[in-house]
């Protein structure tokens, strides 16, 4: 019995030797691998020409929007038919919304086929604009772009120039 405990003490220090020379080694690290890289290839751009839009608009008058009476405005138009340019003025006469008013786009479709659109932001009562006209019948277009973003068509008739 007396060679047990040195068996035993042996037999550890075997074993724990074998345990860290197994576990001190290194693993062998896998080859690494390349993937073949993609290039992207740009293509060289090619601008097409322009193509003309052409957008026939009617000289007859469509039916314009109802607005809500809680941003009601009111316009006017008048031809100038007493000189020799046919002018054509239109008035921002205010209204309920005035003050939702962010913007008043006024379009005339002249007799000859060719369209003239101004601005007004911000529309003050009283404020005009003023767009060439043709000797015969034009058509304006008023409409109203709220601050919310909604745009209304409220004015959309023929007008004649009279001379006299």
């Amino acid at each position: 019995m007396k060679y047990y405990p040195a068996f035993l003490a042996v037999l550890v220090v075997f074993c724990a030797t074998a345990f860290l020379c197994g576990c001190t080694q290194q693993q062998p690290q896998p080859e690494p691998t390349t993937l073949p890289t993609t290039v992207p290839t740009t293509l060289p751009q090619t601008t097409l020409p322009p193509t003309p839009v052409v957008i026939k608009v009617s000289l007859e008058p469509e039916p314009t929007d109802q607005l809500p009476d809680i941003y009601r405005v009111e316009v006017s138009v008048d031809r100038n038919s007493v000189a020799i340019t046919p002018d054509i003025t239109v008035t921002f006469n205010g209204g309920k919304g005035m003050n939702f008013v962010s913007l008043l786009d006024v379009q005339v479709v002249r007799s000859d086929g060719t369209t003239e659109t101004k601005q007004m932001y911000k529309p003050q009562m009283g404020e005009q604009l003023t767009l060439g006209g043709t000797k015969g019948i034009d058509r304006v277009i008023v409409y109203v772009t709220l601050q919310t973003g909604e745009r209304y068509k409220i004015f959309d008739e023929k007008k004649a120039f009279k001379s006299f």
